[in-house]
């Protein structure tokens, strides 16, 4: 008896679940209504971007003028070169760079330096040979030279090259100091040189 009444009980149960399932498979298998939209299943994009006509036109123009201006720059200092240094500047520049050299351990290297600084400097300022020349034979060149601008400088002159070539041949060991009123005596010259020619060829011009 108990049988039975467990299998009427399991009968609706069982209909029922059979109903489900069928139901289930016809939705799934049942075809898409037209117009429906189908179901996206792709990743997500971000927007799309279209770049507008004109940046390309405008990257393209500021090409086109950053060329140009390089090419004029470029033009006009070839047209233009910068001018040469003259004797004076070509002498301080080196006078500059000479002091790295002030020290004991480089007397005599100092000393042949800044001595051919100051006879290049006279060379080229005053169309005077002096390179080649000893101290002594430079020093009767100079007595015998129309330009009073070296001729006034004489004193100093034979004063700085007699101490380089001290240095030079003695093999004197200069102090810091002693290296310093060298350079100094150096280029006092020069500019007091280079000066007295530049006023004294204004005035010629005049």
């Amino acid at each position: 008896m108990s049988d039975r009444r467990s299998r009427r009980r399991a009968a609706p149960c069982a209909a029922a679940m059979l109903l489900v399932a069928v139901l289930g498979a016809a939705a799934a298998g049942a075809p898409t209504a037209p117009g429906a939209p189908a179901e996206d299943i792709r990743d997500i994009r971000g927007p799309k971007f279209d770049k507008p006509e004109w940046i390309v036109a405008a990257v393209i123009v500021v090409a086109c003028v950053a060329a140009l201006g390089g090419y004029a720059v470029w033009h006009r200092r070839r047209a233009h070169p910068a001018p040469d240094p003259t004797p004076l500047e070509l002498a301080e520049r080196r006078l500059a760079a000479i002091r790295a050299l002030m020290l004991p351990a480089d007397s005599h290297r100092f000393a042949v330096e800044i001595s051919a600084i100051v006879r290049e400097f006279i060379e080229r300022r005053f169309q005077v040979g002096a390179t080649q020349l000893t101290t002594d034979e430079f020093l009767r060149t100079l007595l015998a030279s129309s330009e009073d601008a070296l001729t006034r400088q004489r004193e100093l002159l034979a004063a700085f090259l007699r101490q380089c070539d001290i240095v030079k041949f003695a093999d004197v060991q200069l102090s810091v100091d002693a290296m310093a009123a060298l350079h100094g005596s150096a280029l006092l010259f020069v500019r007091a040189t280079a000066q007295a020619r530049e006023a004294h060829d204004s005035l010629a011009a005049t």
